[in-house]
């Protein structure tokens, strides 16, 4: 495992800085996923509950991004009013959609709030009305390909998200990658581990000190573990380029960040160059945080920025000559930063705590309390 991760960076983030958290606007979805931790009945946020919980973040956490989630966010009356409103404040805004209601109409209005970020979850396992009864891969990749189109076309970043099991690894898998590998309409790619989370039970307690609960040993076989995903992609000559590690154990990660260069000519990918962690980026992370008192967390893309960055990634410690090799060769051809995250939910350890990614980026409020989102259904 520490060779795995020996050129990546353990960001410095701590519970009350990490720069990220979630508002879950809606308990309710118009589509159904296989693995969903929504078990909740339906109840949708109101703009001022949405603006009390958002305070309950912002009291113990200096954040610079605010994810929207459900649920379905769009089903939500208020989501425009919610989304001008965080824009106010000053921070960038990511909405996690099935999509199913995305048409040019809606798109058009989320831009206009000044939605930063949409991630798209539109997955094998779904019953959804917009793909045929039977339908394939290729029916997903042209769903998601549509919506992404009409996002991009308007501004607005696009990632893809989905849940994978062990199953599947392999065909499955390499699907996905070389799909976001090869469309320039997709910058992101949210990777969520398969958890049976039905098995955790009641978890008590205040993030910030200590949670418990009741370890359960899951014979669930489906359930991947970090170890297995990187050795996955270090088969694939990907490597990680920021982690974070559990609260209790920190030889393991459970959020884990791969970084990769992709240059298109038109809408055909040409070149790729793997992305190396380096002085720069730790200086930059360090200088932002002096300046503003917050970390950054979400860059809107842009091809000369992106050249730069390639530039001072190889001076400072990155791959020098893959960087110049990609550069000379993308000179004339769109340039992005392709992002792989990958992330594993929390779950309850032989000593009874709730073992976390460390600082949670993504907390959420659930009845008054700040908890992780991939449990929040856990907590009384």
């Amino acid at each position: 495992m520490k060779n795995l991760l020996k050129n990546a960076y353990n960001l410095p983030w701590k519970y009350n800085d990490a720069p990220h958290a979630i508002l879950d606007i809606i308990r309710g979805c118009n589509i159904k996923c296989d693995a969903c931790y929504n078990s909740s009945e339906w109840k949708i946020k109101s703009y001022e509950e949405v603006v009390e919980d958002y305070k309950k973040i912002t009291a113990i956490r200096k954040i610079s991004s605010i994810a929207l989630i459900g649920g379905e966010p769009l089903l939500n009356p208020d989501l425009i009013k919610i989304i001008k409103f965080l824009k106010q404040q000053g921070l960038s805004v990511e909405l996690f959609s099935n999509g199913l209601l995305l048409d040019e109409n809606k798109v058009y209005e989320l831009a206009q709030a000044g939605v930063d970020l949409v991630f798209l979850h539109i997955d094998i396992g779904q019953k959804r009305k917009d793909l045929p009864e039977n339908y394939t891969v290729n029916d997903i990749d042209y769903l998601r390909t549509k919506k992404a189109k009409m996002l991009y076309n308007y501004g607005i970043e696009v990632a893809m998200s989905i849940t994978i099991k062990k199953e599947d690894f392999g065909e499955n898998l390499d699907n996905y990658l070389n799909y976001f590998k090869e469309t320039k309409f997709i910058n992101y790619f949210l990777i969520t581990l398969y958890r049976d989370i039905t098995n955790y039970g009641k978890l008590k307690g205040i993030l910030s000190k200590e949670v418990k609960g009741h370890e359960v040993k899951s014979e669930n076989i489906q359930e991947p573990s970090m170890q297995e995903i990187m050795e996955y992609f270090d088969n694939r000559n990907l490597e990680p380029y920021t982690y974070l590690t559990g609260h209790y154990n920190k030889d393991i990660p459970r959020w884990i960040c791969y970084n990769y260069a992709a240059s298109y000519k038109y809408d055909t990918l040409k070149y790729t160059q793997n992305l190396k962690n380096s002085k720069f980026e730790r200086f930059y992370l360090k200088h932002i945080k002096e300046k503003t008192g917050v970390y950054p967390f979400f860059t809107k893309q842009d091809c000369i920025v992106n050249s730069v960055f390639m530039l001072l990634n190889a001076f400072c410690g990155g791959y020098f000559w893959g960087n110049i090799k990609y550069l000379l060769k993308s000179w004339n051809k769109w340039k992005k930063i392709k992002r792989i995250l990958i992330q594993e939910p929390a779950s309850v350890n032989g000593d009874g705590n709730l073992e976390f990614c460390e600082s949670c980026p993504d907390i959420t409020v659930r009845n008054g309390k700040v908890v992780p989102v991939c449990v929040c259904d856990n907590f009384d």
